[in-house]
């Protein structure tokens, strides 16, 4: 027999590879997240966020059509994290940056 009993085994297969804790803590996560936002909303997001500046919260906002309050919890904690979990983020505030500039000499 090896380390760990053909339960456990069983188990952390249907988790992916979860514990029992990990798994409630990630559906906890999941549910502290943005289940109504889609990858149409994030491409919006970012083609608000170019267009009016990144910290212009009340424009984007109505460019997406979502609550100003929802929309401000989501520019927070894209702005926070998304340096941790996007690949191309460099960009992403490059472009933002660059647009700010722009809109600033204009």
């Amino acid at each position: 027999m090896g380390l760990y009993s053909e339960d456990y085994i069983e188990k952390m297969a249907e988790n992916n590879g979860l514990t029992d804790e990990e798994v409630k803590e990630k559906e906890e996560l999941i549910s502290k997240g943005f289940p109504y936002w889609d990858s149409t909303d994030y491409k919006q997001f970012l083609a608000a966020t170019y267009k009016h500046g990144k910290d212009n919260i009340k424009a984007i906002a109505k460019a997406v059509d979502k609550p100003f309050e929802e929309v401000k919890n989501y520019h927070e904690t894209f702005w926070k994290n998304g340096p941790y979990i996007i690949s191309n983020f460099k960009y992403i505030q490059n472009k933002a940056e660059e647009q700010e500039r722009m809109a600033a000499v204009a």
